[in-house]
Protein backbone atom coordinates (compact mmCIF):
# COMPACT_ATOMS: atom_id res chain seq x y z
CA UNK A 1 0.00 0.00 0.00
CA UNK A 2 1.11 3.11 -1.32
CA UNK A 3 -1.38 5.60 -0.77
CA UNK A 4 -4.06 6.13 1.21
CA UNK A 5 -7.04 9.18 1.32
CA UNK A 6 -8.49 9.66 5.08
CA UNK A 7 -10.37 12.48 4.18
CA UNK A 8 -14.37 12.20 5.28
CA UNK A 9 -13.12 9.41 7.75
CA UNK A 10 -13.62 9.81 11.37
CA UNK A 11 -9.57 9.55 11.97
CA UNK A 12 -9.19 12.63 9.66
CA UNK A 13 -10.12 14.48 13.25
CA UNK A 14 -6.78 13.50 14.50
CA UNK A 15 -4.46 16.21 14.09
CA UNK A 16 -1.66 13.52 14.30
CA UNK A 17 -3.33 10.54 11.63
CA UNK A 18 -0.99 11.27 9.06
CA UNK A 19 1.99 10.31 11.50
CA UNK A 20 0.10 7.11 13.36
CA UNK A 21 -0.53 5.93 9.95
CA UNK A 22 3.07 6.09 8.86
CA UNK A 23 4.36 4.27 11.70
CA UNK A 24 1.16 1.67 10.88
CA UNK A 25 1.83 1.61 7.36
CA UNK A 26 5.65 2.21 6.56
CA UNK A 27 5.22 1.75 2.78
CA UNK A 28 3.08 4.42 2.55
CA UNK A 29 4.36 7.39 0.42
CA UNK A 30 1.27 9.57 -0.12
CA UNK A 31 -1.55 10.28 2.27
CA UNK A 32 -4.68 12.49 1.14
CA UNK A 33 -2.56 14.60 -0.89
CA UNK A 34 0.72 15.10 0.51
CA UNK A 35 3.63 12.98 -0.74
CA UNK A 36 5.83 11.58 2.43
CA UNK A 37 8.88 10.03 2.28
CA UNK A 38 10.53 7.14 4.28
CA UNK A 39 11.77 9.64 7.43
CA UNK A 40 8.47 10.35 7.71
CA UNK A 41 5.73 13.11 6.97
CA UNK A 42 6.92 15.94 4.25
CA UNK A 43 10.65 14.64 4.16
CA UNK A 44 10.01 12.78 0.41
CA UNK A 45 13.42 13.06 -1.51
CA UNK A 46 12.32 13.77 -5.05
CA UNK A 47 16.13 12.97 -5.95
CA UNK A 48 15.13 9.92 -5.49
CA UNK A 49 12.12 9.08 -7.88
CA UNK A 50 11.95 8.95 -11.43
CA UNK A 51 11.69 12.61 -13.27
CA UNK A 52 8.38 11.04 -14.73
CA UNK A 53 7.12 9.81 -11.06
CA UNK A 54 8.04 13.47 -10.03
CA UNK A 55 5.67 14.62 -12.97
CA UNK A 56 2.63 12.72 -12.48
CA UNK A 57 2.78 13.86 -8.75
CA UNK A 58 2.70 17.46 -9.31
CA UNK A 59 0.18 16.84 -12.10
CA UNK A 60 -1.94 15.11 -9.29
CA UNK A 61 -1.90 17.64 -7.11
CA UNK A 62 -2.32 19.88 -10.02
CA UNK A 63 -5.06 18.60 -10.94
CA UNK A 64 -6.83 18.48 -7.35
CA UNK A 65 -6.29 22.11 -6.75
CA UNK A 66 -7.84 23.32 -10.18
CA UNK A 67 -10.77 20.87 -9.36
CA UNK A 68 -11.26 22.44 -6.03
CA UNK A 69 -10.81 26.07 -7.08
CA UNK A 70 -13.67 25.91 -10.17
CA UNK A 71 -15.63 24.07 -6.96
CA UNK A 72 -15.65 26.55 -5.42
CA UNK A 73 -16.12 29.38 -8.25
CA UNK A 74 -18.67 27.09 -8.79
CA UNK A 75 -21.02 27.27 -5.56
CA UNK A 76 -19.88 31.04 -5.31
CA UNK A 77 -21.39 31.24 -8.59
CA UNK A 78 -24.75 29.61 -8.01
CA UNK A 79 -25.26 31.89 -4.45
CA UNK A 80 -24.33 35.26 -6.93
CA UNK A 81 -26.92 33.92 -9.46
CA UNK A 82 -30.26 33.45 -6.54
CA UNK A 83 -32.60 35.96 -7.08
CA UNK A 84 -33.03 37.82 -4.04
CA UNK A 85 -36.27 37.74 -2.02
CA UNK A 86 -38.73 40.10 -2.82
CA UNK A 87 -40.34 42.53 -0.27
CA UNK A 88 -43.82 40.31 -0.70
CA UNK A 89 -41.68 37.10 0.10
CA UNK A 90 -40.16 38.37 3.15
CA UNK A 91 -43.56 38.99 4.87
Amino acid sequence: LTEVYMEHNPIYKDFEYRKKLKEIIPSLIQIDANIIGATGYGSVDVNSMSSERVMEQMKLVQDKIVARAQAEAEKGAAVVEEDPPKNDEMK
